[in-house]
């Protein structure tokens, strides 16, 4: 009978162990789905496209016509609680940003436009907050030297009206050029309230400094990096770590010659060619330079001075217009294997027409290059892209320049990076370089010359060493 009870008491405790271990099994498999589910729910995130993932929370409130005017959705900046912790074991910061009505209601959407400044005595550069669609904002705050650094945080738009598009017959409303147009609406949108500002002490120097190990696409030339910063005057570039001056530049001597150098552009454009036709790149490096001027428009081409501003016609863009400027720019220039065409375009489109159509214009001219380049083959200039600037810091509402934002001009550049890449342009890199610069703008958009000395440095360093052959 004993032998008997131990017989069953085994055999149930087996029992019991194998569903013990089978239901434990279960259950850790389907908790490991769960993590790996939830981490790749979270690489998806991030591995958006970027310009995607930056109009994510404003995908649905783009419209002008339809734009949200609750004024209990507003981010009310006193209310906005921020936390900066520590990250273990580096000298990097997370600065986080939780945001309330004014009635003190937790937000829950997102749709902010924030402005982070880093500063220290000697040192500037900006960053970047993520919008985490919850009515929170993160950001990584890297500092590359020791030292006393204040942050500086201001809210310019709440409700996504720092994306939003313009009226789809903005650009009819305007000049020839899509310049003018005045909106009945009062600016009350605009909020521009700064938070107090913040300050971190920094014990020792940043061996990783974040924004330096930045991943760039490796499907294009990149003639510098995209992130660096300002050290009294001087830029840190990420890239190859290479220190370019503000205040004077040495440039190394070549006998090569190349053809012809333009710079085609809007006046951020017509400012870095009168700064780079006084040295050795136009004096020394090619035959040729000169700049070709735009608006939306090849400038003074195709109206005159006064059409430009106060031709009225109630027309809308024209794409055909905007490309026979650059298709007229390479008319003018020798074919040959030694011509150079730097190009940006953006400052004015984002501001006059929508974010689609910009899109749109940009696919179109990365088909024009293509065209080009199968066409003159290895007779074809050599293209290289010029990232925008980052708009200045706007202290006053102005009706004429409604869309005109750091959000749109962020998105803008961001995208035409990515495609740019994809196509196999070169790169030269000024948004985060401007953005940085310790002393921002003298007006709405435009900067000291020197705050893009370094492009020109890293401009010429590509090219004398370019092969054309």
């Amino acid at each position: 009978m004993k032998k008997l009870i131990i017989i069953v008491f085994l055999a149930v405790y087996t029992y019991l162990f194998f569903l013990l271990y089978k239901t434990e099994k279960i259950v850790m498999l389907s908790f490991r789905q769960y993590v790996m589910k939830q981490d790749k729910n979270e690489q998806d995130k991030n591995e958006l496209p970027k310009l995607e993932r930056l109009i994510l929370p404003c995908k649905e409130k783009l419209n002008w016509i339809t734009r949200e005017n609750n004024t209990q959705n507003i981010t009310y900046a006193p209310k906005t609680v921020i936390t900066i912790n520590k990250v273990i074991n580096t000298e990097n910061y997370k600065l986080n940003l939780l945001t309330f009505n004014k009635e003190g209601v937790k937000k829950s959407v997102g749709g902010d436009l924030w402005l982070v400044k880093i500063k220290s005595v000697s040192i500037s550069f900006s960053i970047h907050l993520t919008d985490n669609m919850d009515g929170s904002y993160e950001g990584l705050i890297s500092i590359p030297h020791a030292g006393n650094y204040s942050i500086h945080i201001t809210l310019q738009y709440s409700l996504c009206h720092g994306i939003i598009d313009p009226p789809l017959d903005w650009f009819k409303r305007g000049s020839f050029q899509g310049f003018g147009q005045t909106l009945q609406f009062g600016g009350e949108d605009f909020i521009n309230k700064s938070l107090p500002i913040k300050y971190i002490v920094v014990k020792s120097n940043n061996n990783f400094f974040h924004q330096c190990h930045y991943k760039l696409p490796d499907s294009c030339t990149h003639l510098n990096s995209k992130y660096g910063y300002w050290e009294n005057l001087k830029y840190n570039d990420c890239l190859e770590t290479k220190i370019y001056s503000a205040k004077s530049l040495n440039y190394t001597y070549t006998k090569q010659k190349l053809d012809t150098l333009i710079i085609y552009g809007d006046s951020m454009a017509a400012f870095f060619y009168q700064s780079i036709s006084k040295k050795p790149i136009c004096t020394n490096l090619f035959k040729k330079c000169h700049k070709v001027y735009t608006w939306t428009y090849v400038k003074g081409r195709y109206s005159t001075e006064r059409e430009d501003m106060k031709l009225f016609d109630g027309k809308d863009f024209n794409e055909t217009i905007f490309f026979r400027g650059i298709s007229d720019a390479l008319n003018d220039i020798k074919h040959s294997r030694k011509n150079v065409l730097v190009i940006n375009f953006g400052l004015h489109s984002i501001f006059n027409l929508q974010i689609e159509r910009i899109k749109k214009l940009f696919f179109m001219f990365l088909d024009f290059v293509d065209k080009i380049k199968m066409e003159l083959g290895k007779l074809a200039p050599l293209f290289i892209w010029k990232t925008m600037t980052e708009t200045g810091q706007v202290k006053e509402y102005d009706k004429k320049m409604r869309f005109f934002t750091t959000q749109r001009s962020h998105i803008w550049n961001e995208f035409t990076i990515h495609e740019a890449c994809k196509r196999g342009l070169s790169i030269l890199h000024v948004y985060h370089m401007a953005a940085s610069f310790p002393n921002g703008t003298f007006d709405r958009c435009h900067y000291h010359e020197s705050a893009f000395y370094p492009a020109e440095k890293a401009l010429y360093n590509y090219l004398k060493s370019y092969s054309f052959e």
